[in-house]
């Protein structure tokens, strides 16, 4: 069981340090809204003191807990305004580039949740090693072509999230960044970047299937290849 005195004791310290840590609070000028809180707590705290202690004094407008408070400012010292404002619109536009650069592509309005058909055919690995000179068409940083060969065909859109099983949709990978890429919808940074580079090395007789847009073709052909992809 607590002694009265013992308890007393603990509360009033408890109480300094609640006053202390306030204090500290509104008296850091780069705390911003936290210091705001902080003050007008502390104000509020000695006008209750006041009204209690001192009654005659509960009317003075000088207690009001908001008068003569202002929204706290921030100024690094030494550095000019006019290099904060660069600084904001640098965080601005990496903000947005970062953003463009995860947006992912719309997804296909193909006729069929899941493509019936799963995997490519042999005629479509024939197909996309002519296309690529059979070079793994990953693009680190969206700019230098992955030097290996490729091994793996696969579904620039993912086909488990509605891509067609088609030409439209592949894409020539190596195993590595295949798994890496797993059913991951690509951005559409990426596939931009995808369709310009492949306008240096795409055949023009089959421009119709340079552009991944994980659409069906008119006409599926058989299923009698084996191949991969998410």
């Amino acid at each position: 069981m607590w002694h009265p005195i013992r308890l007393a004791r603990r509360l009033m310290g408890a109480h300094r340090w609640a006053r202390h840590a306030l204090w500290a609070v509104a008296g850091s000028g780069g705390m911003g809204t936290m210091g705001y809180v902080g003050g007008v707590c502390i104000r509020v705290h000695d006008r209750l003191l006041a009204e209690t202690d001192s009654p005659e004094y509960a009317a003075d407008i000088s207690l009001n807990p908001l008068s003569g408070w202002r929204w706290p400012t921030w100024r690094a010292p030494g550095i000019p305004t006019v290099w904060l404002w660069v600084a904001a619109i640098v965080v601005v536009v990496v903000a947005m580039a970062v953003l463009v650069a995860c947006w992912p592509m719309r997804k296909p309005d193909n006729p069929f949740d899941r493509d019936p058909r799963r995997l490519f055919s042999d005629a479509d690995r024939e197909f996309i090693t002519q296309c690529t000179g059979n070079q793994c068409e990953h693009r680190m940083c969206g700019l230098i072509r992955c030097p290996r060969m490729g091994e793996q065909m696969d579904h620039h859109y993912p086909w488990s999230r509605g891509g067609a099983t088609s030409r439209r949709n592949l894409v020539w990978l190596c195993a590595k960044h295949n798994r890496r890429k797993s059913d991951r919808v690509p951005s559409r940074l990426s596939t931009w970047l995808l369709v310009r580079a492949r306008e240096s090395y795409w055949p023009r007789g089959e421009r119709a299937a340079m552009i991944p847009d994980g659409m069906a073709d008119m006409a599926h052909g058989p299923d009698d290849g084996v191949g991969v992809g998410a």
